[in-house]
């Protein structure tokens, strides 16, 4: 029902859709660009529903998200171990390296 290549905005919407009671999972949760390493639709983070009475709340809810900010500025590239890192991190989540200086 909601698909995004960001994991951390589908385990978001996610949480949301657990406190407001509707049973879901998270399909690709792990597989996001693993098996052919570049980040393919197919193989992005798919937020699940169990009930599909559920549909138009689950909706209404993830819908509700959307206008939410996401961070400024471009992903950058660790120059340690040479990650792709969110462009809302000053800490590479892989290695932990600091953000290169401009």
């Amino acid at each position: 029902m909601f698909v995004h290549p960001d994991s951390t905005r589908v385990g978001f919407c996610k949480s949301l859709l657990e406190e407001a009671g509707i049973a879901c999972f998270i399909r690709n949760e792990h597989t996001s660009g693993v098996f052919t390493g570049i980040p393919l639709p197919v193989f992005y983070p798919a937020l699940c529903i169990h009930d599909d009475a559920d549909l138009h709340a689950a909706l209404s809810i993830v819908e509700s998200t959307q206008n939410i900010a996401e961070p400024a500025g471009n992903e950058w590239q660790c120059p340690t171990c040479g990650e792709s890192v969110p462009p809302g991190f000053d800490i590479c989540w892989n290695c932990e390296a600091g953000r290169p200086l401009k």
